[in-house]
């Protein structure tokens, strides 16, 4: 009771129940998971949403592809907040080489209790015809703090993959970025990145923003595990792959841990693969949002 206690303001002694001063921010609080996968067929581009149930607010999310990924890219992780339910979208599409093999997209939203000033911001950038990388920032407004994050490539025709997403760094609770990079073949039309960062008032003390690489070698695929501090889950997550100049790599999955009950963990998965070999060693490093229980 103590733990939960103090979470509400409380202080319990000798079975006497005193009421002290009402915390400054609220905790985030009823966090539960949802999920939805795309049908296996070689259809593209495909769309997953994870809808938050009635009440919940999406604070990020994770996606990922599945069957035979080849030549496919993720180019939409997106929080959503409308009048109607919240919920992540994520996006993927074949490139020109138009694959063969059946693949299925996954979203999975986390969904909380809402929270004191909770919004989502996004910040867009264009890419003239023939650019081959571009990346975007978005920043939370004073008086609030990141909780989770997402990018987009609009246009692109799966030639442009969604190369970056999560926070900027690990000491920087309020930015998030999005990168877009073109394939090997490059891209002649004109595409553009958008970064979204899901903002709320809730003490910096209370998330972190951990990231962690995988072995830096020349094995494809690679996955890194991303862990938050004692105490926190994750509330969204995100990666990007390290060493490409060639646009030959891509994030296949960015995952979280699910406890019983459809609860979040605070452990998350990235893996990247490569789309042709690489004559180089290169590594995935994942990224996550996590915040206190």
């Amino acid at each position: 009771m103590k733990r939960y206690a103090a979470a509400l303001g409380l202080t319990v002694l000798a079975g006497t129940l005193l009421i002290g001063p009402a915390p400054a921010y609220a905790a985030v609080t009823g966090a539960v998971i949802s999920s939805e996968q795309t049908e296996f067929s070689t259809t593209t581009p495909k769309v997953a949403e994870a809808r938050c149930p009635a009440g919940k607010r999406v604070t990020g999310g994770f996606g990922r592809v599945t069957g035979q990924p080849q030549h496919v890219v993720l180019t939409r992780m997106e929080p959503i907040h409308t009048n109607n339910l919240d919920r992540f979208t994520v996006a993927a599409s074949a490139d020109e080489t138009d694959p063969a093999g059946q693949w299925a997209v996954t979203a999975v939203a986390i969904c909380a209790d809402p929270l004191p000033g909770q919004q989502i911001f996004s910040s867009t950038l264009d890419a003239p015809p023939g650019t081959s990388s571009r990346s975007a920032s978005a920043s939370c407004p004073s008086g609030l703090t990141m909780i989770g994050s997402g990018g987009r490539i609009t246009g692109g025709q799966g030639e442009v993959a969604l190369s970056r997403t999560g926070p900027v760094l690990a000491s920087d609770p309020f930015r998030s970025t999005a990168s877009g990079l073109a394939d090997s073949t490059g891209f002649t039309g004109a595409w553009s990145v958008t970064a979204f960062v899901v903002c709320a008032e809730i003490p910096t003390s209370d998330v972190a923003q951990p990231s962690a690489d995988s072995a830096l070698n020349s094995v494809s695929p690679k996955a890194a595990d991303v862990l938050c501090p004692p105490g926190m889950f994750v509330t969204g997550g995100g990666g990007q792959t390290v060493n490409d100049i060639s646009g030959n790599l891509v994030l296949q999955s960015i995952m979280p841990e699910a406890l019983p009950g459809g609860i979040p963990g605070d452990e998350a998965t990235v893996t990247a693969r490569e789309n042709n070999p690489i004559e180089r060693i290169w590594l995935v490093r994942g990224r996550v949002h996590c915040a206190s229980r």
